[in-house]
């Protein structure tokens, strides 16, 4: 691998884990911002001398992450289950039969052709595995419990 190739390499890896930071840092951020605005709520209450029980309070927490999140119905989950795996199976079989295609060109002088097969990887199978992981967890997580 040469120099310009490993900082191309580099440059993408920083660029991955600056997205990811963001995008943790909005969530983490979206987050306290709804619970500040709750604990602002209660306090404008006490200030006005309302009764607080802790239903009340429960109440409140709880309309204010349904503002937010709306929770999905049993049906629209299994139809985001559904398309999850679908895409991912997609994926992965497409990424698959790509990779496959270019283990033919690993002696080619073509550069481009020489990396088909990681392409494939990269674009299509670590994205269909994703979508696989998110429909396993999220029937997981949704399953009604064998109380």
């Amino acid at each position: 691998m040469n120099s310009s190739t490993e900082f191309v390499a580099g440059l993408a890896a920083l660029g991955f884990y600056a997205f990811l930071a963001v995008w943790v840092g909005a969530f983490i951020w979206s987050r306290t911002k709804e619970r500040l605005a709750v604990q602002e709520t209660l306090q404008k209450l006490i200030e006005t001398g309302a009764q607080l029980s802790p239903e009340v309070i429960d109440a409140l927490r709880q309309t204010a992450l349904l503002q937010t999140r709306p929770r999905r119905t049993p049906a629209e989950l299994v139809v985001r289950l559904k398309t999850f795996r679908y895409w991912g199976i997609f994926l992965v079989g497409l990424g698959a039969v790509i990779a496959l295609w270019g283990l033919g060109f690993v002696d080619s002088p073509n550069r481009d052709l020489r990396e088909l097969s990681g392409a494939g990887i990269v674009a299509f199978i670590i994205p269909g595995l994703f979508c696989l992981a998110y429909s396993v967890i999220t029937k997981l997580v949704n399953a009604p419990s064998k109380g």
